[in-house]
């Protein structure tokens, strides 16, 4: 079988590719191919959309995989590039100016200064901000255990509030 190695994404893993002897391309080649363009995709996302667009992409594709049976390895990549684009909203969302809705919109003077767009206005959910924000604070290791499908999100997250939470204490 040939293999195919994103180069990022999929933490140096090889991903199995079974190409169909007749030179025709197998819809597990299709959906590779397809997660490719989303890792190159997400290595360029300058905004927040471009992020959850590819999220989106990377789990349409995991559910798509997991129900065609295009096995572990197809669904276990789609995951990581799903995590990796949740990884770069939680980025993007902490770097970017918060809207603090109506404060500071009743000023008299001076130029009234456009606010930055809302969650909402964003096509991002509150959940989805928060995890992903709590996913970016994870020290790295702990990150790349949930993009390998080692340790699951909520595991990840809990063992390290009880790691804040136990340094608060001391």
């Amino acid at each position: 079988f040939p293999s195919h190695d994103s180069g990022s994404g999929t933490g140096g893993r090889r991903v199995g590719v079974c190409a169909p002897h007749d030179g025709r391309v197998s819809v597990k080649d299709a959906v590779i191919v397809k997660l490719d363009g989303a890792t190159r995709m997400l290595a360029e996302a300058k905004t927040i959309q471009q992020a959850k667009k590819i999220m989106d992409m990377a789990d349409a594709a995991k559910v798509y995989a997991r129900q065609q049976q295009l096995g572990q390895d197809a669904i276990d990549y789609a995951h990581s590039i799903k995590i990796e684009a949740m990884l770069r909203l939680g980025q993007l969302w902490k770097a970017a100016p918060k809207n603090k809705g109506s404060a500071g919109t009743f000023d008299t003077g001076g130029t009234r200064q456009v606010p930055p767009a809302t969650l909402l206005e964003l096509g991002v959910s509150k959940n989805l901000a928060s995890l992903s924000s709590r996913l970016a604070d994870l020290p790295r290791d702990e990150y790349e255990q949930v993009r390998d499908g080692i340790v699951g999100m909520t595991e990840a997250l809990r063992q390290a509030r009880k790691v804040r939470m136990n340094k608060k204490i001391s």
